[in-house]
């Protein structure tokens, strides 16, 4: 049986098979239409509908903080999702190796179970998602080495000792949409200016870092001002940004702590050996890779294409437990 692997996250979802790599990137966002009867849309386009849409329209992100929120909704998302993916080949119903939080509870792993079963999976596999992120940056998981894996979505950071299985883990509800939030925060306090969660990513993704390095770059930013209620626009600097950041970034780096002080000596030699590994969209924020390393004393070091990291590494994990 064929098998393919998902990453649902809160962001976004993610498909890949053993041969290809990652299949299909959308945004896990699906739109229902109540004036018509099979009035759904999914992805790019779907997202784009976000807060924009009339009243009969109501989009959304069915995936909070990595797990599943709306089981219906979710099932829905999955069923257009995964044969766009895969094509014809969704016909002989493959294998869905699907990637989990670690503290995600049994019921959440089996809404997301029912989901992909519901879209016509053949059979439904699950594997957490530190071990998956090992697996699919390239690491050489097994004993008696292990590894420490940094996994920053977009609604939670998961840091876990794998060797081969997770043997420390830790979780907060802290990622790429905490950064954002900090952002839409700074600008309404400092600036006067009122913006969305999309453009706050704009500006993260254009001038966000977490090193002084990037400091001097510069941004116009528009957006309402918070007294007239008119149109307004500031320019916005790196080294503002990177200081919007500050709590959400400190916040990664003491459970980054927590956990390596809960990681078994024997142990201890092997990751400091090998460094931390960062996977997950959140990942990709300029300059965190240095940021972590300075506040943690050890080297860090991120994933080759970090988001596609967990996706991958569910077909390796499912491979090696046979």
């Amino acid at each position: 049986m064929q098998r393919i692997g998902l990453d649902l996250g809160t962001c976004t979802v993610l498909v890949a098979d053993a041969h290809k790599g990652v299949l299909l990137k959308e945004p896990a966002v699906i739109a229902s239409d109540s004036t018509q009867a099979d009035g759904y849309t999914v992805g790019e386009r779907a997202r784009r509908m976000l807060g924009r849409t009339p009243a009969h329209i109501h989009a959304m992100r069915p995936v909070c903080r990595g797990a599943v929120g709306a089981p219906a909704a979710t099932r829905e998302l999955l069923k257009r999702v995964l044969p766009r993916a895969v094509g014809w080949k969704w016909r002989f119903h493959p294998e869905v190796v699907a990637a989990v939080p670690t503290r995600a509870t049994r019921f959440e792993r089996e809404a997301l179970k029912q989901a992909i079963a519901a879209a016509g999976a053949g059979a439904v596999s699950i594997v957490e998602k530190p071990i998956a992120a090992a697996f699919g940056a390239g690491l050489k998981v097994g004993q008696p080495h292990a590894a420490l894996i940094v996994d920053i979505g977009a609604g939670t950071t998961e840091v876990a000792a794998v060797s081969p299985e997770i043997v420390v883990c830790d979780c907060i509800s802290v990622g790429g949409d905490a950064f954002d939030t900090a952002i839409v925060f700074h600008l309404r306090t400092c600036h006067g200016l009122e913006i969305g969660q999309e453009s706050a990513e704009q500006i993260k993704l254009t001038i966000g870092s977490a090193h002084p390095r990037h400091d001097t770059r510069r941004l116009e930013v528009h957006g309402r001002d918070r007294s007239s209620g008119l149109p307004h626009h500031v320019t916005v600097t790196g080294r503002q940004v990177r200081l919007a950041l500050e709590e959400p970034l400190r916040r990664i780096a003491t459970l980054i702590h927590t956990t390596l002080d809960r990681t078994p000596p024997a142990l201890s030699a092997d990751v400091l050996q090998g460094g931390l590994v960062l996977t997950g969209g959140g990942a990709l924020l300029r300059g965190l890779d240095e940021y972590l390393g300075q506040e943690i004393g050890q080297t860090v070091i991120l994933a080759e294409d970090p988001v596609g990291c967990v996706a991958r590494g569910t077909l390796i994990a499912r491979a090696c437990r046979n």
